[in-house]
């Protein structure tokens, strides 16, 4: 697990830190209904992380991803201090893949 859309300096400056890292992935969470036009994806994605550190508690990132046998994308939100801080998109090739 890591976080998408935090500078690692965050949590590595800092003397203490706790984080955790959770990812659902399934063939069809949110696009099963939409089958017939979503035939290239292969899996969806769930993406939730948490970080606590003194001068960041909490931080909080969420995010959404698909996959496919070419590409894998996501979009991120986080908050920090309880409040909304940016959305970031991710996108990344797959040129090996078996």
């Amino acid at each position: 697990g890591v976080f998408q859309l935090l500078d690692g300096r965050w949590y590595n400056s800092s003397n203490r830190y706790a984080r955790g890292h959770i990812t659902y992935q399934a063939p069809f969470l949110l696009l099963r209904h939409l089958k017939k036009y979503t035939r290239p994806i292969i899996n969806e994605r769930i993406y939730i992380s948490a970080l606590s550190v003194p001068h960041l508690n909490p931080y909080l990132e969420f995010g959404y991803g698909i996959g496919t046998h070419v590409f894998d994308a996501g979009v991120f939100v986080n908050y920090a201090k309880s409040s909304f801080r940016q959305i970031g998109f991710k996108f990344t090739f797959e040129l090996f893949n078996r």
